[in-house]
Formats: C-alpha cells, sequence, structure tokens
C-alpha cells in the first residue's frame, strides 16, 4: 500500500512540473512547428509565411453526378463561385468537423477549428489568399511552397494559371515569378477537387488514380499543411543526385 502511495505522488509530482522545452514561440498565424527557410539558408533564402485567415467559396456537385460513376465534374471558375462569409483558418481541410462525429466514425477525437455544417459535404471549392511581395525580393524566383494540399489542386496568381498538383500528403512548388506584382497586392486563387470525385467504381476491383494512404487521406479536402511564400536565388541548387559505383568501393 505505501509502495502505491508513493508511485501515486511521484506521477503527481511529475504531472505538475512544467515542460519549457517543448513550447514553441511564434507570431505568425497558424504557426508552424520550424521554419520551411533554415537558419543556414537565410543570406540567401527568404520566406513569408501565408497561414491563418484565407477566403472560401464552397462549391454544389452538379445535379445527377455519381461519385465513382461518371467522370469528376469541371471546377467553376473563380469568378463564378461567390465566397462565403465565414473565413477559412489554413492549414485546416474545410470538411475537418466530419471526420469525426457523435457515434465515433473516423478518428476518435474532436477537430477544431469548428466550421459551417454544409462544409462538411463540400467537395470542390476556391480559397484565396491577399499577399504582398516585398519590393526588396525583386530579382528573385518567388515560389509558393505547399507543404499538402488534398485533392487535385490548380493555382492561380492575379488570374495566371501558374501550376497544378493531384495529390494529399507531399509537398509541392510553384514558381509564381512571371505572375507576382512587386511591392504591391497579389491574389491568390487555389482551386481544390476532392480527389475521391475521381474514383472509379465501375469495375469489381475499383480504380484510384492517387495515394489514398489512410482514411484520414481519404475523407479530407483543402489545404491541410503549412503555405510558404519564398524568394530564391536566380542560381540555386535544386535538387542532388548521387550514384554509387559500387564496384570501384
Amino acid at each position: 500500500m505505501k509502495q502505491h502511495s508513493f508511485l501515486t505522488a511521484l506521477c503527481l509530482l511529475f504531472a505538475a512540473v512544467p515542460i519549457t522545452g517543448q513550447t514553441i514561440k511564434s507570431s505568425m498565424e497558424f504557426a508552424p512547428s520550424e521554419h520551411w527557410v533554415k537558419p543556414v539558408e537565410k543570406p540567401y533564402r527568404e520566406e513569408i509565411c501565408l497561414n491563418g485567415t484565407w477566403a472560401f467559396a464552397p462549391v454544389q456537385l452538379p445535379v445527377g453526378f455519381k461519385e465513382g460513376e461518371t467522370p469528376a465534374p469541371a471546377l467553376p471558375g473563380v469568378n463564378e463561385v461567390t465566397f462565403s462569409k465565414t473565413p477559412i483558418r489554413i492549414p485546416s481541410p474545410w470538411n475537418v468537423n466530419s471526420f469525426a462525429d457523435k457515434n465515433g466514425l473516423g478518428g476518435d477525437h474532436r477537430t477544431y477549428p469548428s466550421y459551417p455544417k454544409e462544409w462538411e459535404s463540400i467537395k470542390m471549392g476556391w480559397l484565396q489568399k491577399k499577399f504582398t511581395v516585398p519590393a526588396s525580393w525583386k530579382g528573385k524566383r518567388i515560389q509558393i511552397h505547399f507543404e499538402a494540399v488534398a485533392g487535385k489542386t490548380d493555382i492561380y496568381v492575379n488570374g495566371k494559371a501558374v501550376g497544378d498538383n493531384f495529390d494529399i500528403f507531399m509537398p509541392f512548388d510553384i514558381d509564381i515569378t512571371d505572375a507576382v506584382k512587386f511591392g504591391q497586392e497579389n491574389t491568390l486563387n487555389v482551386g481544390i477537387q476532392k480527389s475521391s470525385l475521381f474514383d472509379d467504381r465501375k469495375s469489381p476491383l475499383g480504380r484510384r488514380t492517387y495515394q489514398g494512404g489512410s482514411f484520414w487521406g481519404q475523407h479530407i479536402a483543402g489545404i491541410w499543411q503549412d503555405v510558404y511564400l519564398v524568394a530564391l536565388p536566380q542560381t540555386r541548387v535544386a535538387d542532388v543526385y548521387i550514384q554509387p559505383i559500387v564496384n570501384k568501393n
């Protein structure tokens, strides 16, 4: 009995001690755990985190569309949609609140922030962010770095198509140098269609053109990881390829 009391007291003592080493301070909204540009790179590269409040325009699926049976519907242009009065906080999927429900389906936890109930069934839409590229960045290559976006993604800056992507988990970069206005406000529009819209369920086994990964990945839609605006040198190392010559040690 005495041993149990001692162990209980010891656990309470450690529970009361603050673990200051885990605290991360940042002035950025929805701050990432660390900067994308590492300290050793800062003399040559710069970043602005685009996390925080974005505008979201949910788009309803056309009447008669059957997921898995008919081709994915086209996403209307950004000028054809209406943006919600409720902002979205990036990074977070717009349907994040439907991942776990009161019946225990999905995750075993609650998901926040809370969004309008009707967003839970939305499978495509537009996200918009206004940003300014510092005038001092002129002469550098400007990229937007997405840590992860769930769904087929089309990216526009100031009305110009700058790139696309189709994945759920992997990071990617889009060069927007030729589309931005330095020292002025720019508009980033990201059109996203949920991955499941492209499923083919007509065959007995079904078919996917993307990596589902997990029940979380198969559920979510939207920008669910950090987004950065990055300035890079015109000349830089973008990738490294190493080929070992085994027979020569």
